[in-house]
């Protein structure tokens, strides 16, 4: 994972569509990962790579709502930067950790619930197989570990280099399955899809901002001339998408205790 790009954009990352936790989008991502890893009072769970932590302190306060009026939640995130962000978040407070994703199993932390949203893709094949043993090995059974991903091939308005670039560090989700299963789960795909519509410049001001890795390693002189090019290739003050994501998970077998 890039460090330094976290570290630049953990000021603005939160005022992005994309993780807004105010907007419809997030409302929408909210009450998926609600359903798909059965969060209930009781649980423990732990967000790994969560950022600033807005995201994650949406699933505490669902929780909160749901009668859990002392959620387990633990956000762990590589970025000091994003970390004092999310240590702010109260009511319902909050666990933070500063380490990774096999840090995690490393501590023994207690958990049941395991949430990797649009971060699994920033670790190489050694780690990721580290860390899924480790969290099938930890977990009781019925646990659950959600990946949430993106297609490979999205429907973004992206220039042509970035797309090429997404591609190239994006794998298929059907990677994820089939190390899921090595790891020792039971695995469940599902795909859902979101229409979005948003101003050209929230989404021009994305891509300056470089707020999606995908976008670091290109200058800001190529980001302006592609912005340039979109606005000519896509007239009118908006664009629509659908915004596809990819759930995957994974739950341990075995009988769950009553």
């Amino acid at each position: 994972m890039d460090s330094k790009h976290y570290k630049d954009v953990a000021t603005h990352y939160d005022a992005q569509v994309f993780y807004d936790t105010d907007g419809p989008l997030v409302q929408w991502q909210r009450d998926l990962v609600m359903s798909k890893l059965q969060l209930c009072p009781g649980d423990k769970l732990v967000d790994v790579g969560g950022g600033t932590g807005g995201f994650t302190h949406l699933l505490a306060k669902q929780m909160l709502a749901a009668g859990d009026l002392d959620p387990s939640v633990t956000l762990l995130e590589p970025s000091e930067e994003m970390l004092a962000n999310a240590r702010t978040r109260t009511e319902p407070s909050m666990q933070t950790m500063h380490g990774t994703a096999v840090t995690m199993v490393e501590e023994g932390i207690e958990f049941n619930k395991v949430l990797l949203k649009e971060v699994i893709h920033h670790l190489d094949t050694q780690e990721r197989m580290v860390f899924l043993r480790g969290l099938c090995n930890g977990m009781p059974p019925g646990g659950r570990v959600l990946i949430v991903t993106r297609p490979q091939f999205p429907a973004y308005p992206f220039p042509e280099a970035v797309r090429e670039e997404w591609a190239a560090h994006q794998e298929p989700h059907s990677i994820f399955e089939e190390q899921l299963r090595e790891a020792g789960f039971e695995v469940e795909v599902s795909t859902e899809s979101f229409p979005l519509t948003m101003p050209k410049a929230a989404w021009n001001g994305m891509l300056q901002g470089k707020v999606w890795s995908t976008f670091a390693h290109f200058s800001d002189e190529e980001l302006s001339e592609w912005i340039q090019q979109l606005d000519v290739a896509h007239p009118g003050p908006d664009f629509s998408f659908s915004e596809v994501e990819i759930f995957v998970v994974g739950v341990k077998p075995g009988l769950v205790a009553a």
